[in-house]
């Protein structure tokens, strides 16, 4: 993935406040290899969000200089064991690796946001069609996502 924030501040106005948290939880192990979360610490501010979108910074190398420049953090992949559990501030700049090795990576994840004061955009973790109070199993992955 290329770096992004879930809720970019300069769209959606949220600078003084978390409006969206999200949440993984390890169903294993997870290593560098499996394509770990790689965050940006930090970054959850405007300054960084100015950096990450500029012209000059179209490249993914480029963007990491910039934040580092900046004075924000190296990024880091947040390798996790079973069962711990890893909570973002949706504004902060992170991507997904690549998953290298031979295995799937399990991870369970979730949204909280603010009641009534929700940011836009494909922040969160069920899809429209699948809210509503409607009741999923596990047990019934492939009929309700398609696979």
């Amino acid at each position: 993935q290329r770096l992004h924030p879930d809720t970019p501040i300069a769209e959606s106005g949220f600078n003084s406040h978390c409006a969206l948290l999200t949440v993984f939880v390890a169903l294993q192990d997870i290593t560098c290899g499996m394509g770990a979360t790689e965050v940006v610490p930090g970054t959850h501010c405007a300054a960084a969000h100015v950096l990450l979108n500029s012209e000059s910074n179209r490249e993914e190398n480029k963007k990491l200089q910039a934040l580092r420049a900046g004075g924000f953090g190296t990024q880091t992949e947040v390798t996790l064991s079973t069962g711990d559990v890893f909570v973002m501030d949706s504004r902060l700049v992170h991507r997904g690796g690549a998953n290298s090795s031979e295995n799937r990576r399990a991870l369970l994840y979730s949204s909280f946001a603010v009641p009534n004061n929700a940011p836009g955009g494909s922040t969160y973790s069920l899809l429209d069609e699948l809210a509503g109070g409607r009741k999923f199993r596990v047990s019934n992955l492939e009929t309700w996502c398609g696979c």
